[in-house]
């Protein structure tokens, strides 16, 4: 597995719990806070979106939201459900009253896209499975014919509770809390309530590791409170454990650490990435098998998300510099800074590159490696470019070429004698970081200028005079703006004309 994000979505002890999963639809998964209420989480989003209300107004429900019929429906801790109009609680948050001596007391939720499903916090209930038929219009809910149903002992496996619930191609899937034994995974049928039990978990030494389970394909995958995500493989027709990963994320909830709820998504036949929640503020999302995609080039790692897992293979080394190095591909249409700690590659030379994608904060395209394979020889011929044609800086006219080694020329418009520092101008009239003088902004890879050598010593003595300068294409903050810079990877990468 992979970790592409940890993300802790609230620092502020109000915002604890956020419990299980409501599903994931079109790529978003749903959940729902203790105390708060909903959020909605992306493949790259961080802190999720849209907090129900946005402020911090103890509620007596939140958990587990999910989006039907057009409202954000959501569990109750003290009976029912509730609902909004939409993630700011448009129109505000009523109360759903479930028919029902004791009351259902729904603690998750899941949905076939017509009819809601829970399971039943009441201790009276603990073994039942509500379907619930929803009129949006009205605002009511009506238990389906012949549910809830109730599961009894079965397989040698006796209930006590079920948490967290989910429901995948026409099955609910829901695992047995805090029971004497092992705990057993459940598969009922969505339409007529009959059930079996598809494989048991087993029990970790403080009993209560069986919150949520989620069916993909033929995997299912569940947490708890034991901090592992075990997987179980259909085979035929027997379903088996057959890993269960510690994911090695710290966690400070009070009063219980652990993980309580799970969503998955996949590409139609089997799951690809995960999202799981803790009994804390915390959310997580994984890449199940890193680096499965085909290995791709410089220019397509560059489109690839934050994070996400990449292969990259023949890239040319342009230039070494402080943690890392930079790479380009072969048809000079895409570059990038690998941040790498081990051994660096020759310049001039191809390399095989494992890690993820990224950025700094300027823009740049990064490529956090994790594993670098030298390669062959091969020479990369610099792209001429014009100052304007340099991006994506403020006001470019060009593509993301940053990265990639280039090679500029111009006016030199500015030298400061201090640092050795000077910006060149071929016409455009590009901004930087001066206000006397327009160009880009030429300074090595290692943030110093070689003011020792022949080339500055020349801008000195024949200024006015033009450059032709080869190095890698960098982009620098400057205020507001995003600056172009190349940096020179030695003296030999300036040549120095005087003016006629």
């Amino acid at each position: 597995m992979y970790l592409i994000y940890d993300e802790t979505a609230n620092t502020q002890t109000w915002q604890r719990n956020i419990y299980y999963f409501g599903g994931v639809f079109d790529g978003t998964a749903y959940v729902g806070q203790n105390m708060v209420g909903g959020q909605q989480w992306g493949d790259e989003q961080k802190n999720g979106t849209a907090l129900l209300n946005g402020t911090p107004v103890t509620y007596a429900h939140g958990k587990c939201c999910l989006p039907l019929g057009g409202y954000i429906y959501m569990t109750g801790s003290s009976g029912g459900l509730y609902r909004a109009a939409d993630w700011k609680g448009t129109g505000g948050i009523p109360k759903i009253t479930a028919p029902g001596s004791p009351e259902p007391l729904p603690e998750s939720l899941a949905t076939d896209g017509t009819y809601l499903f829970s399971n039943d916090g009441q201790s009276a209930n603990y073994n039942k499975i509500h379907k619930w038929i929803v009129d949006h219009a009205a605002g009511t809910i009506t238990e389906a014919p012949g549910w809830p149903i109730t599961i009894g002992s079965l397989s040698g496996s006796t209930v006590t509770r079920f948490r967290g619930i989910s429901y995948y191609n026409g099955k609910i899937y829901t695992t047995n809390f805090k029971d004497a034994g092992d705990h057993a995974i459940y598969e009922i049928d969505a339409t007529t309530g009959a059930y079996t039990v598809l494989a048991t978990a087993p029990r970790f030494s403080g009993g209560d590791n069986t919150y949520q389970c989620v069916r993909y394909g033929n995997q299912i995958f569940l947490v708890g409170l034991d901090c592992k995500l075990s997987t179980y493989q259909l085979n035929d027709s027997t379903w088996s454990l057959t890993s269960s990963v510690d994911l090695n994320i710290p966690l400070t909830a009070a009063p219980q650490a652990g993980y309580y709820g799970i969503a998955v998504k996949g590409d139609g036949a089997k799951a690809r990435y995960i999202w799981i929640s803790s009994a804390s503020n915390q959310i997580t999302f994984w890449d199940l098998a890193p680096w499965s995609d085909p290995a791709c080039t410089v220019a397509e790692a560059r489109n690839a998300k934050n994070n996400y897992p990449i292969t990259v293979q023949d890239a040319v080394v342009t230039g070494i510099g402080p943690g890392g190095f930079w790479v380009e591909n072969k048809a000079r249409t895409g570059g990038a800074f690998v941040k790498w700690s081990g051994s660096m590659p020759s310049v001039d030379t191809t390399v095989g590159i494992k890690g993820s994608a990224g950025s700094s904060t300027t823009g740049e395209k990064v490529i956090n490696a994790t594993n670098v394979t030298p390669g062959t020889s091969y020479k990369m011929k610099p792209l001429l470019l014009t100052n304007r044609s340099l991006g994506p800086a403020t006001g470019s006219t060009g593509l993301a070429n940053d990265g990639m080694l280039v090679t500029v020329y111009g006016k030199v418009t500015y030298f400061n004698t201090d640092n050795g520092v000077f910006y060149i101008d071929d016409g455009s009239g590009v901004a930087n970081d001066t206000t006397t003088a327009a160009g880009v902004k030429i300074l090595g890879v290692n943030d110093l200028f070689y003011d020792s050598t022949p080339n500055a010593e020349l801008i000195y003595t024949f200024q006015p005079c033009y450059a032709v300068v080869t190095g890698l294409m960098r982009l620098e903050k400057s205020g507001s703006n995003i600056i172009r810079r190349v940096s020179p990877r030695g003296p030999d990468d300036i040549i120095i004309n005087p003016l006629p």
